[in-house]
């Protein structure tokens, strides 16, 4: 197997935006539901690290309630 040219790495994870598939929690804003990676937030944000891991309702189920951002936000922060 011939290795990948990591600076397309970023790039590359837009491939995976939204994939119910390979994601492993949900960030539910208003009516809508993005299927996320842990890996990807936990790098980006103190705030889901909180939210995503310990012995939260949240870790448990995976799911995460952003109510106080606004859709446009959110979805463009992903």
């Amino acid at each position: 197997m011939e290795a990948q040219d990591p600076t397309g790495f970023g790039s590359n994870l837009k491939r995976f935006y939204n994939n119910k598939d390979l994601s492993d929690a949900i960030i539910r804003c208003g009516d809508r539901e993005f299927a996320v990676h842990k890996l990807v937030l936990f790098n980006c944000s103190e705030y889901f690290v909180k939210q995503l891991s310990g012995q939260w309702k949240e870790t448990i189920e995976a799911v995460t309630n952003v109510a106080d951002f606004d859709i446009n936000v959110v979805e463009a922060w992903l």
